[in-house]
């Protein structure tokens, strides 16, 4: 059985991520081409097409690192893949993803 783990956007919206998207997500240097595929995986773009525009953002703007005028000119495809990088970086921060078998 596969490892799944549990994000959540916005508070509100849970995103299901196997061990090995959070693990291609989650590493050392620039993460975004690999986030960007996985994106385009169909269990994880159908997850991100059911999240308004405006969710994304807001999910964004907790971290604090960008405005929301510049974040509002960004296409929803781009906001999905820091908001996945963001998602990944927790899970993998997490007890539950770091506790051995």
């Amino acid at each position: 059985m596969e490892n799944l783990f549990y994000g959540y956007v916005n508070n509100s919206f849970e995103i299901e991520l196997s061990r090995e998207c959070v693990e291609n997500c989650c590493h050392s240097g620039d993460c975004e081409e690999d986030c960007q595929r996985w994106i385009e995986i169909p269990e994880i773009k159908k997850q991100f097409d059911k999240i308004p525009k405006e969710r994304l953002i807001n999910h964004i703007l907790e971290y604090g690192c960008h405005e929301k005028t510049e974040l509002q000119k960004w296409n929803k495809e781009k906001l999905s893949v820091w908001v996945l990088w963001s998602i990944c970086g927790d899970i993998y921060d997490s007890e539950e993803f770091n506790k051995e078998d």
